[in-house]
């Protein structure tokens, strides 16, 4: 024992089964020597089972670096505290241990700590056994999973369990104690002979053989969805209506805010009515609370129809004021299970993922695949039936193109669902191209929306939107703030039927698609154009679309707030029959979710080698149709020229033009000297900013102007469900912390939502002070930005 080492024994209380004590060793990183390990690899020798198990913890922020590695066998365990940078010699100990093909390492969840190895200190493993691949692949969460990969309830304490595995509180520390019996936990198993033919079948993972190129993008994917999970929110609170029922022990409630709905995918969660004895399989419950945020009483879920939530819960008293809030992390959706169940199977080397294509193309700098059939020839000018500027036709000339993948960069107003609907027109127009499928996707509900009302607009009809009720989907994303990365499929049931009513005759419910091959083709109408949202592509019901219509082309649009490695569930699903992928979006704008926190989270336009040749759309311009002689409403306009320019020079680096009617001045900054910032729950407000906005839109509306208010903090929203007006009023609440003004893509985002003016509230002091050097400061110190507001 080395002389700082901690020695210390436990005894196990998961498995019925009697054991000795175990003598658990907690070293340093630095105490590391080659007898720590031959003592460790004796006694894994020593009971003829030749295993070993581990665990691990990693560090508390959101960065998940590996902090502590457990290695157990019969009665030994040691515990190494890794920091943040390891010398090459100890991580050549760790690795010739763990390499070493003389025994098995189990683990469960082998596939993020073999991730971690690789990702934080370059340390391989081999001969790796994940024990969970022996439960079904959607429940290796739950707490169920577990119990039946260790032996089932009659040999394990259900209890113990839970509380060292599943319902751990996420901000408690993974102390060294319970590392150690988790990693016992794990050579116990391993060894057992109830599950020894199980895990037989399963294959090992073995990262020496794997190739340097395809272990990094593995492991950061792994490492970036683990990120991402611990980003999710713990408690949410459920905003509803006042006219709230009580019967029978069902507390009906009406939800006012899409955004934080009860959802639907929690009917199955529940939660006994003694917080302190968790006896579910997940980790959510719904509470009621009362006026000082106290406990009333929790329950579960009863069933969700659109905006009505009726939840099981035992009420004491009926009365008015309750906050409903669903308590505990959200669990995986059917897409992160998915990505990260490709990842284990090519870990273990019986995916084929790596050697797809699309995979490659997106992934793998140095792979080149060649194109497999010729690009489509139209002239697009005889084609599409409105005009389109140099930028737009090189850009539809892309999609057309035989490349696999093509990128295009638009900024605000420059058309990007132009070219997506004029690319639809020219394909839909080849002959050669008639048995081609093409899905036009996007992460949210309201972009996809808006390319079918792009494409109604220029009376082109021949397409189905497929919407979904009840099943997992990625939601649009908040304007100015990070919302719920997964919100859930009844965006359309009973909350924005009314947004569908253009196209309401091309719009197919999910649910209500028929399984039947002819019957579900009868639905389709023969069309081969195929809206919806990425998640949609894995949703169970959605199957019988992609069988009749297996996609060839595929086109993304607000790619760049999507991080890359939700495609991974689409490139494996389709690989035999994808030809093409586009990927349409701004870097410049909206980023993927959790990329504020996770710098390292990457869009498509993030990853260079596709950056590069990405097709620039270079003009902002207010559609004009020739046969109506008018500026056509159905185009997205431009912001003013003036306003244009700005944005141009400080944000895309000159090479955005404005084309606009407006060249006179556009803008204006509104002096609330007397506001000031101050929190509200997680947010902010600025009350002194309230009434300024106020008297502003008093004016506006005065004046008969169109306008909306936007602020990025949801404690001071004033704005509607749709951003874009003549006139938009800002209210930026800080006046003390720069806060969201340092993201320069949100800020972008906000500035370019204006046709005619855009109208500042802020403290100027603030604004010509601390944050001179943000967007808005550069804006504020334009000339007459402070002149008073003057509308005619």
């Amino acid at each position: 024992m080395s002389p700082s080492s901690t020695t210390f024994t436990v005894n196990q209380n998961l498995f019925y089964q009697r054991s000795p004590p175990l003598r658990v060793e907690v070293f340093q990183a630095s105490e590391l020597n080659k007898d720590i390990f031959e003592r460790l690899n004796q006694h894994a020798l020593a009971t003829g089972q030749r295993h070993v198990g581990l665990a691990a913890a990693y560090y508390g922020d959101n960065k998940c670096i590996l902090s502590s590695l457990a290695l157990a066998a019969s009665t030994e365990v040691v515990v190494i505290n890794l920091p943040r940078s390891v010398t090459k010699a100890r991580k050549r100990l760790i690795g010739d241990f763990l390499s070493s093909a003389a025994f098995t390492k189990a683990a469960f969840h082998l596939d993020t700590l073999v991730a971690a190895l690789h990702y934080d200190f370059r340390i391989p493993l081999a001969k790796g056994l994940d024990l969970l691949s022996v439960a079904p692949l959607a429940a290796r969460e739950s707490l169920d999973a577990m119990i039946k990969t260790m032996g089932g309830e009659s040999e394990v304490n259900k209890r113990q369990v839970d509380a060292l595995f599943v319902h751990r509180q996420p901000e408690a520390p993974l102390l060294g104690k319970d590392l150690a019996l988790q990693a016992w936990a794990a050579w116990n198993t391993a060894v057992s002979s109830i599950m020894a033919s199980k895990f037989y079948e399963i294959p090992v993972i073995d990262t020496p053989s794997l190739r340097p190129e395809h272990l990094d993008a593995l492991s950061k994917l792994v490492r970036d969805a683990q990120r991402l999970d611990a980003l999710k929110p713990t408690a949410v609170q459920n905003e509803i209506a006042d006219n709230h029922t009580y019967e029978g022990g069902k507390f009906q409630v009406t939800c006012t805010r899409f955004k934080n709905r009860i959802r639907s995918d929690a009917q199955a969660r529940t939660v006994s009515l003694t917080p302190a004895i968790q006896t579910t399989y997940n980790k959510q419950r719904i509470e009621v609370r009362g006026h000082d945020d106290s406990l009333v009483a929790s329950g579960r879920v009863d069933h969700v129809d659109g905006r009505q939530a009726k939840l099981n819960i035992r009420l004491p008293l009926a009365t008015g004021g309750l906050k409903v809030v669903t308590v505990g992390k959200e669990a995986p959706t059917s897409a992160e299970r998915r990505r990260a169940t490709i990842v284990l199977h090519a870990l273990q080397g019986t995916s084929s993922i790596l050697s797809k294509p699309f995979f490659k193309a997106l992934w793998l700098p140095t792979a080149t695949d060649k194109p497999q059939e010729p690009g489509i020839c139209i002239p697009i000018a005889s084609t599409y039936p409105r005009p389109l500027n140099p930028s737009q036709r090189s850009a539809v000339a892309g999609i057309l193109s035989s490349a696999p993948v093509t990128v295009i960069q638009g900024p605000p107003g420059t058309g990007k669902t132009t070219v997506i609907a004029a690319a639809v027109w020219c394909i839909d127009a080849c002959a050669a191209a008639h048995q081609r499928a093409v899905y036009c996707i996007a992460q949210s509900n309201v972009a996809v929306k808006n390319m079918a009302e792009k494409l109604a607009s220029v009376g082109f009809y021949d397409f189905k939107l497929v919407v979904s009720k009840g099943a997992t989907i990625l939601s649009a994303p908040s304007w100015f703030s990070l919302v719920d990365r997964h919100l859930h499929a009844d965006f359309h049931y009973d909350w924005h039927e009314h947004l569908y009513y253009k196209i309401d005759d091309n719009v197919l419910r999910a649910d209500q698609l028929s399984q039947d091959i002819l019957d579900a083709s009868l639905q389709l109408a023969g069309s081969r154009f195929i809206l919806c949202t990425l998640s949609m592509l894995a949703n169970p019901h959605f199957g019988i679309v992609t069988r009749i219509l297996p996609p060839h082309t595929i086109v993304v649009d607000e790619a760049s707030q999507i991080e890359i490695g939700d495609f991974l569930p689409m490139i494996e699903l389709y690989s035999t029959t994808l030809r093409k992928m586009v990927f349409v979006g701004d870097d410049k704008q909206l980023a993927p979710y959790g990329q504020g926190q996770i710098d390292s989270l990457r869009s498509v336009f993030e990853m260079k080698h596709l950056r590069q040749d990405a097709i620039f759309l270079d003009t902002q311009s207010v559609c004009f149709h020739p046969s109506r002689a008018k500026f056509d409403i159905q185009c997205k306009p431009s912001m003013p020229t003036q306003l244009g320019g700005f944005i141009s020079q400080n944000v895309y680096e000159g090479k955005l033009r404005s084309v606009h009617k407006m060249r006179d001045r556009c803008w204006w900054f509104v002096d609330v000297p007397q506001g000031e910032e101050s929190m509200k729950g997680s947010s902010w407000i600025n009350m002194g900013e309230v009434k300024a906005v106020v008297d502003v839109a008093r004016k506006l509306k005065d004046r008969g102007k169109s306008f909306r208010v936007i602020t990025p903090y949801d404690a001071q929203r004033g704005m509607l469900e749709r951003n874009e007006d003549d006139f938009i009023v800002l209210s930026l609440v800080r006046t003390r912390g720069v806060g969201f003004m340092n993201e320069t893509r949100r800020v972008n985002v906000m500035l370019t939502r204006c046709k005619k003016g855009l109208i500042v509230c802020t403290n100027r002091g603030f604004v010509q002070g601390q944050a001179r050097n943000t967007l808005i400061g550069l804006l504020a110190d334009r000339a007459d930005s402070w002149a008073p507001l003057k509308l005619s």
